[in-house]
């Protein structure tokens, strides 16, 4: 369907003044993620039990004062079970923060750790004023054309999430409204008296010494019943006192209104459209890119706000999290808004209002907390987004069953291009939404997907076709299937399937742009687990293991780690890997475990030293961790390694010296160190049988190193004496 090319408006100095005063209110309140935080999220490895979790952090505790006083305070995020929030006393700096990952994951048991930022002032809007005598503004409606739709569609039974900052008693909003959920899992940004989640969604206040409480929340709510009257609607509160909260609880929110299960309650029916009207600068987080796919893969929209700093939209989150539905503002009079944010990002346009023709919807006049319900105005792209989720509201009602994809691509052809961007035209995507037939989709005939289909299982593997083929990046294609198989092909690798309701094509869905196609079809391993390689577009391999044991994850094959885990012997080796390869200390590591002897392998690589393993479990990791690991003595520049009489040895090479340090186990004496380049060690080593196994560390004091060993011997050195050695 082509589309109009609008010209837009031309402002009035009166109009021009209005975009400039609503610019500064908005610059007055801009968002920002907290540099400081009390709370990291650690991940660990599969299985890890609860016991283990709390060992591994009360170790780390041990090594680190900016891990005192640790305490869990979500046993999970999304619904990753091996996950956990850890919070501490007091808001730890950057570099604390990287002083308490690295001194984690120095476990072997802790896959990574990352900061669970704040973000503040997240509330896509400026400040509220109390219009008297009001009620929902119908400019807005009338712009986008949704004033003579309701012949058509008003929304009914459907229900529209907001993840906001919870809901007033609004005698207007009541009815249609499901009891929800808060999410805050923050006594001080719930200012609830709650010290966690609960079932009450109730707008606490977002006031603080800097801004008084908007009722963002039910201003959205209202803003979706000026195009979807009838929609129900249900708050996950995520957003609190000073309009702020932690990015994991935005979330959780999210993820829990597309009906996944997070900590604090039992699984959600899903909702069908979501909106959260926040936008902040920085990168999409990964748990939050998590819960928009999660959605998306259910046919759910996940609604949100370009941003209000006329700035580009790739630099603010959530827009620039990959298959959201952004929406940018528009002026009364038709225009851009001076303060929306633009860019390639941005699916469609709607009313968002200035000052002088503000957005007026569902309020309170309470300036702390709530008061006396009432209408009031607020302008900016959080404005915008409600009306675009109500629309989709109506879409879904006439034809429940469009995919995410259909509803974006109905809304932009059906839109009126205006600078740039399609303003949305309600009464045209509902009409195209209701005439929509179910597609007819085939194999194209003597291509690579329809070769591999018929050749591999052909229907009753994969069903029927439930697209054409799609092109990609680079080349490539794609054909889905209704068994949630999906075919790619590319001219260097041919065509490979994807098993999507798999783990491994779960995990390719959400890392498709890392991983690159499917070199090979998934291939069964021992220990009933699977593996499946991929190649990026560099030439690059990675291969993505999965077992019931462990998880999960992948190898980078063509990196030292990678290289060095086919030598050692791949899956019957070191076996299947327990966490992603993750940077460590201007290095990196990775663990494995073999499920048939159960061995735990951790392999740590740098520059200098190269990728050696050691046993996870052991005593000699055990103990490199406990002094300091790489920070202290370094990166092991060998295996660990068996010795004489039931021993085995670890060397290390201190970053950036030349020293080395062996750490020696043997059951009877534990882990002792030595100085590998001195004299004690070189003598040591080569007559075992005749002095046994340190039961000390090497030890110098006062110009002079000593060690003592199990079969009397002891040793010691000066520089004037050299080696002496007595019994």
């Amino acid at each position: 369907m082509t589309s109009a090319q609008a010209t837009p408006p031309q402002e009035t100095p009166e109009q021009q003044a209005d975009q400039q005063t609503t610019l500064q209110e908005l610059a007055e309140q801009r968002p920002y993620i907290a540099e400081e935080t009390d709370r990291l999220i650690v991940s660990f490895t599969e299985n890890t039990d609860v016991e283990e979790k709390a060992q591994a952090l009360d170790n780390a505790e041990d090594r680190t004062d900016t891990l005192e006083h640790t305490q869990i305070v979500k046993e999970s995020v999304l619904d990753d079970e091996n996950t956990t929030v850890i919070q501490v006393d007091s808001p730890l700096s950057q570099e604390e923060q990287n002083i308490a990952i690295q001194t984690l994951e120095e476990d072997p048991r802790i896959v990574e750790a990352r900061p669970d930022p704040v973000i503040h002032n997240a509330l896509a809007s400026q400040k509220k004023h109390i219009v008297r005598d009001a009620s929902l503004s119908t400019w807005t409606a009338q712009q986008i054309n949704a004033h003579n739709v309701e012949h058509l569609a008003t929304g009914k039974n459907i229900v529209i999430g907001i993840v906001d900052s919870g809901a007033t008693q609004h005698p207007s909003l009541l009815a249609n409204r499901i009891r929800g959920l808060d999410l805050i899992s923050d006594e001080f940004y719930g200012r609830d008296g709650e010290p966690g989640r609960d079932w009450d969604e109730t707008d606490t206040g977002t006031y603080s010494k800097f801004r008084y409480s908007d009722w963002h929340g039910t201003h959205v709510e209202g803003d979706t019943k000026i195009t979807a009257p009838e929609a129900s609607t249900k708050h996950f509160r995520a957003i609190g006192n000073s309009g702020s909260g932690y990015l994991a609880d935005f979330a959780d929110a999210v993820f829990a209104a597309a009906g996944g299960k997070v900590s604090g309650f039992p699984e959600q029916p899903p909702v069908d459209v979501i909106n959260m009207s926040l936008a902040w600068k920085g990168k999409c987080d990964p748990y939050l890119q998590r819960a928009v796919n999660y959605a998306h893969a259910r046919g759910i929209p996940v609604v949100v706000a370009a941003g209000n700093f006329s700035e580009n939209t790739k630099n603010y989150a959530p827009a620039n999290c990959y298959r959201a539905m952004v929406v940018g503002a528009t002026t009364s009079w038709g225009a851009l808004t001076a303060y929306t944010n633009k860019g390639s990002e941005i699916d469609v346009i709607a009313p968002g209002g200035t000052v002088g023709a503000p957005v007026i919807s569902t309020s309170n006049t309470g300036l702390y907390r709530q008061e006396k319900p009432a209408y009031a105005a607020l302008n900016g792209t959080s404005m915008a987004a409600p009306h675009v989720a109500g629309v989709i509201a109506m879409m879904k009602e006439v034809n429940p069953e469009m995919s995410v994809e259909q509803i974006r691509r109905v809304l932009r052809e059906t839109g009126t291009w205006t600078q740039g961007y399609p303003l949305v035209h309600a009464h045209k995507a509902v009409l195209t939404a209701k005439s929509l037939a179910p597609p007819v989709y085939r194999l194209k005939e003597n291509s690579g997907i329809e070769n591999t289909y018929r050749a591999t299982g052909g229907i009753q593997t994969y069903g029927e076709p439930t697209s054409h083929e799609i092109p990609l990046a680079d080349g490539a294609v794609v054909q889905h299937f209704e068994n949630q198989y999906s075919i790619y092909w590319t001219s260097q690798l041919g065509a490979h399937p994807v098993k999507r309701s798999g783990a491994i094509g779960a995990y390719y869905t959400e890392h498709y742009q890392k991983l690159g196609y499917p070199a090979m079809s998934e291939q069964k391993l021992p220990d009933s687990g699977y593996y499946q390689r991929f190649r990026n577009k560099q030439g690059k391999s990675t291969a993505v293991y999965w077992s019931a044991h462990t998880g999960t994850y992948t190898v980078w094959e063509p990196g030292a780690i990678g290289v060095k885990h086919t030598h050692d012997g791949g899956i019957r080796g070191w076996g299947y890997p327990t966490m992603n390869e993750s940077t460590f200390n201007h290095g990196a590591k990775q663990t494995f475990k073999n499920i048939g002897t159960g061995r735990e392998t951790v392999v740590y690589w740098s520059e200098q030293t190269g990728a050696h393993s050691m046993n996870a479990r052991g005593g000699i990791f055990n103990t490199w961790a406990k002094r300091g690991g790489a920070l202290t003595l370094g990166f092991p520049i060998t295996d660990e390694s068996e010795l004489d009489f039931g021993g085995a040895h670890v060397i290390y090479q201190a970053t950036g010296s030349n020293h080395q340090s062996a750490l020696v186990w043997h059951t009877d004496t534990g882990t002792k160190v030595f100085n590998a380049r001195g004299a004690f060690y070189n003598t040591w080593i080569k007559d075992i049988r005749r002095y046994g196994y340190p039961v000390t560390d090497e030890i110098v004091r006062h110009g002079q190193a000593r060690i003592e060993f199990s079969r009397g011997y002891v040793f010691t050195w000066s520089e004037s004496g050299g080696l002496s050695i007595t019994r």
